[in-house]
């Protein structure tokens, strides 16, 4: 596997690393302030939570298409599983993002969790879309082709796997 030049120079990969940024500043402001008795600790735990999983996340998929681990196994829809990650990456901080904001007294750095937490919601929803963009252009949604099936007489119910079609150890 070799770093793959195109994939940086992507507007894609920016954007990974926009999100990731994001996420890491969003975590540092939140968890370097305490928490305050007034405010929930939950919300604060579930903020600190989200951003680090997101961040982990998005790292790992850069690094997959970084390294062109998505070329070596094409068996694995890997655009897809960017779309998934990207929309529940999402999900989770339309939830956490303004539950920070909530809950900001006048401490600067939940105001400025709060904030990085917003961009990095808006930064996810442009990374959702041009995965489901990405993903719907490159005709992944088909379902996989029956290369390794055999049909043996009228029962074609239930499809046998011929074991030669998988390769050699």
């Amino acid at each position: 596997m070799a770093i793959r030049g195109d994939y940086l120079q992507s507007p894609i990969s920016i954007l990974h690393i926009v999100q990731c940024v994001l996420c890491m500043l969003a975590f540092i402001c939140c968890a370097s302030t305490e928490w305050n008795a007034r405010g929930n600790k939950a919300a604060y735990t579930y903020f600190n939570f989200v951003t680090m999983s997101a961040f982990w996340v998005t790292l790992i998929f850069f690094c997959v298409f970084l390294l062109g681990v998505s070329d070596a196994m094409p068996q694995i829809k890997w655009r897809f599983l960017d779309l998934i990650a990207q929309g529940v990456c999402l999900f989770f901080i339309i939830i956490a993002a303004p539950l920070e904001a909530a809950r900001v007294d006048s401490i600067a750095g939940h105001k400025a969790a709060a904030v990085f937490g917003f961009f990095a919601m808006a930064a996810y929803f442009v990374g959702a879309f041009s995965a489901f963009m990405n993903w719907r252009n490159a005709g992944d949604m088909a379902p996989p082709a029956a290369s390794g099936i055999v049909e043996h007489g009228n029962n074609k119910s239930a499809p046998q796997y011929n074991a030669g079609s998988f390769g050699t150890y």
